[in-house]
């Protein structure tokens, strides 16, 4: 049974005791409201926001100090946008197989356009089907969290939020003592990780190009045009890893790129940094984008722009984006009532390789909803391949391992807008073990070996942010690069 305090005000001013000066900005708004919710007689059945501006704070340092079970982190190279979420004011977690319907259903239900800062953070299962990797089962089919706290940075601006639904005292109190868990000593994040001890991938290289051959077999017997096939490497570790030091990592290695980071309890996390988007919406307003064809960056400016160009010229390459152009057109042209192609095809430059790019902007059908762009968007050919209802039982034949939730949509649903990315430039924390997951576009014309040599470039930022110096399919592997600041 609950104690009850004598007096709600004297329980609030006492536990909310103000002990330094990042909770001093927190907890007097806070404790303000939440008494004003203790002094009313109706329960407040629906979920409530509080925001307020806070002092600037390094977000990945105050996640990664925070005791919460589940954490979310976003950065968003295109809007200046960095979130932090820690805790659970609701959750939708289906672990064997559904659907977008119930998922997205849920959410918009809870929503209300009275908060339009309020966010459910989360993705879903590649395949959208029962059954996953060990490693993937606290994932689950899909998983979305509204987080109870929340820090959020726009350009230089930053406030802290908080999401709760409150429907009588026990409540309120259970509140307060969360706001009690807060960590008040944040320790910044360092290049420090465990040294690796192991690895091995899935499929190994002589599995990779007979996997390669049947797929080309395929195309030549025109059963479909692309298809996409990936590879898992495990990387085994002497200690646990902590996966914040290793997004700190990637985020300075690769600045523009999308971060992301979904733990949906201690000691596992989805983490990456990825330059697909699937779609972005404002409203009625929707951005998405073909991603396909793939070089290195060169070792000078002069070699980078022959290789630019080589891509740009490549009648491979060109072909594999053009299916996903074609088909992420007749999507947009499906859901929106005018498309417009923002770009035509152009070279995307990261730190390691550089993509064929297009994107294009739309105005949806007021029908439409994120339940119906998710389910027509995913997957795209330039991460399944084309036609995607024959490619996709090829791809679960041929890979040796679930996917989980590599290459599916990741991101976030408010009430009048959504963002979900492709998680590729992905890995899988599990306590030691890093899951890294990389996949080739295979069209006719492709060669095994080239593939291999690709995925190996995609994966080089990650395998940097581990401190991994050089590509884990060598001989040896040394524990020798430090990042440097840009």
């Amino acid at each position: 049974m609950l104690r009850r305090f004598h007096s709600p005000l004297e329980s609030l001013l006492s536990i909310l005791r103000i002990r330094s000066e990042f909770k001093r900005d927190i907890s007097l708004p806070l404790k303000n409201r939440l008494l004003q919710l203790l002094q009313r007689k109706e329960p407040a059945d629906h979920l409530q926001r509080i925001e307020f501006p806070l002092d600037d704070i390094p977000l990945l340092s105050w996640l990664a100090s925070q005791k919460s079970k589940q954490k979310i982190y976003w950065n968003d190279r295109k809007t200046q946008t960095e979130i932090a979420g820690t805790g659970c004011a609701d959750c939708v977690h289906t672990r064997d197989s559904g659907d977008y319907f119930n998922v997205i259903s849920h959410i918009a239900h809870q929503l209300s356009p009275v908060y339009p800062e309020m966010r459910y953070f989360g993705g879903f299962n590649f395949a959208n089907e029962a059954g996953h990797d060990p490693y993937w089962q606290s994932f689950g089919n899909n998983y979305f969290v509204l987080p109870l706290f929340e820090i959020i940075r726009r350009a230089d601006d930053y406030k802290f939020a908080m999401n709760f639904k409150a429907q009588n005292d026990s409540d309120l109190l259970f509140l307060v003592s969360q706001i009690e868990m807060i960590e008040e000593d944040i320790s910044e994040l360092t290049d420090e990780i465990p040294y690796m001890i192991d690895h091995k991938h899935y499929p190994d290289k002589s599995g990779w190009d007979a996997m390669i051959e049947s797929a080309l077999e395929e195309i030549e017997k025109q059963d479909f045009e692309k298809i996409v096939l990936a590879r898992k490497s495990n990387l085994q570790f002497a200690d646990k890893l902590n996966g914040f030091n290793i997004l700190r990592n990637l985020k300075k290695l690769n600045p523009d790129s999308t971060h992301f980071c979904v733990q949906p309890e201690p000691g596992t996390m989805f983490i990456g940094g990825t330059p697909e988007l699937l779609y972005r919406r404002n409203k009625n307003n929707i951005f998405s984008a073909a991603l396909a064809g793939t070089r290195r960056r060169g070792v000078n400016e002069i070699e980078d722009e022959q290789l630019e160009q080589e891509l740009l010229a490549s009648e491979k390459d060109l072909r594999e984006h053009r299916i996903v152009i074609d088909n992420v057109r007749d999507i947009m042209t499906d859901l929106c009532t005018k498309i417009t192609t923002i770009d035509p095809i152009s070279v995307l430059k990261l730190a390691r390789v550089q993509h064929l790019y297009t994107s294009f902007e739309g105005q949806l059908k007021s029908e439409n909803t994120d339940i119906e762009i998710v389910s027509k968007l995913h997957p795209t050919p330039a991460v399944g391949g084309y036609p995607t209802n024959i490619v996709l039982p090829e791809i679960a034949m041929l890979e040796p391992f679930k996917r989980g939730w590599y290459a599916a949509p990741v991101g976030w649903i408010s009430a009048d807008a959504a963002h979900f990315v492709v998680a590729i430039r992905s890995g899988l924390i599990n306590n030691h073990d890093l899951y890294l997951y990389s996949g080739a576009g295979i069209v006719a014309g492709s060669d095994s070996d080239l593939e291999w040599e690709e995925i190996e470039n995609k994966l080089a930022n990650f395998l940097r942010a581990v401190n991994v110096n050089g590509n884990v399919s060598g001989v040896t592997v040394e524990k020798s690069f430090q990042i440097q600041s840009r």
